[in-house]
């Protein structure tokens, strides 16, 4: 990474986590949600979305799921917790191999919702993430 690239990222990480923090503030005010899981579903959001913007313009999933990390290491220290860090999903299927995150939070959807956890929390089992993921992505190509 270059000068320009990781000035970048702390310009952009200042900026975030000032705009951030005063609104997760008040959504931990309101809402049954600690600020470390609302500052680790940014981070989520964050590199999440650098994966899938990645496969749906056909670039490199893998890159984007390292320069999404840089942006998460340079957010980190801005914010008044450490969020935690999401782990990255290869998934094999008849189609090829696609790039899931495995979310460093979980999004507490199970509270709410008849399925137990959501395919990409951190809190359901590899075997069973490997499974819905698969069955996921053979639904899609199948739809396609």
């Amino acid at each position: 990474m270059g000068a320009d690239e990781a000035a970048l990222d702390a310009w952009w990480a200042q900026r975030t986590a000032a705009a951030l923090a005063p609104l997760l503030a008040a959504v931990r005010a309101r809402a049954p949600f600690g600020l470390r899981n609302l500052w680790g579903s940014v981070a989520d959001e964050v590199t999440g979305t650098a994966i899938r913007v990645a496969q749906l313009a056909g670039r490199d999933a893998e890159a984007a799921w390292a320069r999404a990390q840089r942006l998460f290491d340079a957010l980190a220290p801005h914010a008044p917790v450490t969020p935690a860090r999401g782990t990255p999903c290869p998934v094999r299927h008849p189609g090829g191999r696609q790039l899931f995150q495995v979310r460093g939070t979980c999004s507490l959807y199970y509270r709410s919702m008849v399925e137990t956890y959501c395919d990409t929390c951190p809190l359901r089992d590899d075997d069973s993430r490997q499974r819905r993921l698969r069955a996921y992505l053979i639904e899609s190509q199948a739809a396609a």
